[in-house]
C-alpha cells in the first residue's frame, strides 16, 4: 500500500453529488447509486470526500441511525487504489467511536481484508448470497 501525503478529506457537500455518481458508475457499475440517490444520502447522513490535485477520487457516505452508524458507500477510484485512501475513510469513520455496520460484496476480497483488518466480523448474509453484513463494535 502506498500512502498519500498530498491528499485533502474533507466533509461531502451537496455539491459532490454529481461527481460521486459518475465515480458510482466506476466502483460499483452494477449497483451504482445515481445523483438523486446520493443527494439523498447527503442529505441524511454524513461523509468525506478524498481529493487529489482538486480532484475527488474517494468518498465514504453514512447514516447514523441513533443506535449504529451505517457505512452506506466507501469507493476509490480504480487508479487511485492500493494509495490507502479507503483506509483513510475508514478510519475517519471509526474516529466517531460507535457500532458501524456495512455490506459488501462476498467476492470484494480487498475491501474485506480492510474491513477485517479494522475490526469487523461477519455477522450475515443477504439472501441473494452475493453480500456479507459486517459489523464493528465498539
Amino acid at each position: 500500500m502506498r500512502l498519500v501525503y498530498h491528499a485533502h478529506m474533507r466533509c461531502v457537500t451537496q455539491n459532490d453529488a454529481d461527481v460521486i455518481a459518475e465515480l458510482e458508475m466506476q466502483v460499483f457499475p452494477e449497483n451504482c447509486f445515481n445523483e438523486t440517490t446520493i443527494a439523498k444520502e447527503i442529505e441524511l447522513g454524513t461523509g468525506w470526500v478524498i481529493e487529489l490535485a482538486d480532484e475527488v477520487v474517494a468518498y465514504a457516505l453514512v447514516r447514523d441511525d441513533g443506535y449504529l452508524l451505517d457505512l452506506t458507500r466507501l469507493g476509490v477510484r480504480e487508479d487511485c487504489r492500493g494509495m490507502g485512501l479507503g483506509a483513510m475513510l475508514l478510519d475517519r469513520l471509526l474516529g466517531i467511536q460507535r457500532d458501524t455496520m456495512l455490506t459488501v460484496r462476498v467476492t470484494n476480497e480487498t475491501a474485506l481484508h480492510l474491513y477485517r483488518t479494522r475490526g469487523f466480523q461477519i455477522v450475515g448474509r443477504f439472501r441473494d448470497g452475493g453480500s456479507w453484513v459486517m459489523l464493528r463494535a465498539t
